[in-house]
């Protein structure tokens, strides 16, 4: 990255000089060098010599979501950059667990979420990244071309039957999901047919 000079750096430096607080947001689409990048180039525009020059990270996301296009995940310093500090281990980690988004609204307490109604042909979402190469990945949206049950069943006997489905991704061809628990990483998706 090419250091900063002359009028630019002098415009730059005057509009960081009272920033005490930078958000991140969708951290998981942020590849490690991407970091490197932001603390080099802080620590250009103003003249404290701590990480991320003085200015208080805050970060957003989930790791398990869609991972950088280019370059390591935030949380993986490559192996090139190895005798360099890690700067993902120097900061302080919070997980929010509880959901205050829609605490205390009970709209929508009565629907029954746990359940996902499947069936051939049923328009489906995926939620969370199977395999990237493949592209079955967080959003990828396919249609339910066969249900498979275990035990030569061809319906649920048991609460605890789950079965896998195969899903056409279109271009990104026909693929088995297998339930993760008892929950398929996969939603209705209304919309217009494709």
């Amino acid at each position: 990255m090419q250091k900063l000079t002359g009028k630019y750096l002098k415009v730059m430096c005057e509009q960081w000089k009272d920033t005490e607080f930078l958000f991140i947001d969708e951290i998981s689409m942020v590849p490690y060098q991407m970091l490197c990048m932001i603390e080099n180039r802080l620590q250009q525009l103003k003249t404290d010599n701590v990480l991320f020059a003085g200015i208080n990270l805050l970060i957003f996301g989930d790791l398990m979501q869609l991972p950088p296009i280019r370059g390591s995940q935030v949380i993986n310093q490559p192996q090139y950059m190895a005798p360099a500090i890690h700067l993902w281990q120097l900061l302080t980690l919070v997980e929010l667990r509880d959901n205050m988004r829609q605490q205390g609204d009970n709209t929508f307490c009565y629907l029954k979420f746990a359940e996902l109604e499947i069936f051939v042909r049923a328009k489906v979402m995926l939620r969370t990244n199977i395999d990237v190469k493949k592209g079955l990945v967080n959003g990828a949206i396919g249609f339910i071309t066969e249900i498979h049950w275990s035990n030569f069943r061809r319906t649920q006997m048991y609460e605890q039957d789950i079965p896998s489905v195969t899903v056409n991704f279109g271009n990104n061809g026909v693929h088995r999901i297998e339930p993760t628990s008892v929950q398929f990483p996969a939603k209705r998706s209304y919309g217009t047919a494709e």
